[in-house]
């Protein structure tokens, strides 16, 4: 089994220069199963782009292409519009919920309701794929690793709704975190230009 990280962001995407030691997408993770060549997704954020152009690019061909969702945040579900496969007649792609007590009532509401007409402009139901949606109960038989060994995949559950109040603490502390990194890439980006400037005079100076 190999795993390809396409998206480790939470939250939303990032193209700053901080980070982009491991890219910027939000989550989205590919399965390889090595013994049969077939992939298995978790979670669709707009990692799922690039991982769909790659399908594309290397001809992979899945009959059907099972797409795992540790839970339903906007940046676990944000990049499905952009999943190139999704557009393909003749593609099914099913979808599971995983994880311990997740429990999800219209699994397939959740995805039309972002990619009605409002938000989107193709409704899910004419991408061109044909869609499965399935609950934990049955989504455990679609992991089987090396000599077909099932492999049950759980989750952290999602963390309960909370006022804004409550996670202002969390919130100020992302917002300091993020005005700390970017003054330091400011003050960094100063260093370089006076340095380029101090060379730039020196090597003008009169003898």
């Amino acid at each position: 089994m190999k795993l390809k990280f396409y998206g480790t962001r939470g939250s939303i995407p990032i193209c700053d220069a901080g980070f982009q030691q491991f890219g910027g997408n939000t989550t989205c993770l590919q399965i390889t199963f090595t013994d049969t060549n077939r992939i298995a997704i978790i979670d669709a954020g707009t990692g799922l782009r690039n991982l769909g152009r790659d399908l594309l690019a290397i001809g992979h061909k899945q009959e059907q292409i099972i797409m795992a969702f540790t839970h339903f945040h906007w940046d676990h579900i944000q990049g499905f519009p952009f999943f190139a496969p999704a557009y393909e007649a003749g593609q099914k792609i099913t979808f599971l919920t995983l994880g311990n007590e997740q429990t999800v009532g219209h699994l397939r509401e959740i995805f039309e309701v972002q990619m009605q007409s409002q938000y989107f402009p193709v409704q899910l139901d004419r991408m061109g794929a044909e869609f499965e949606f399935m609950e934990i109960a049955d989504a455990s038989k679609h992991f089987t690793g090396i000599n077909h060994v099932e492999t049950i995949v759980t989750a952290r559950k999602p963390a309960e709704p909370r006022t804004f109040e409550q996670a202002k603490p969390e919130v100020l502390a992302a917002l300091e975190a993020i005005k700390r990194r970017q003054a330091t890439e400011d003050f960094r980006k100063s260093l370089r230009n006076s340095e380029a400037v101090k060379i730039e005079a020196i090597h003008h100076t009169p003898r």
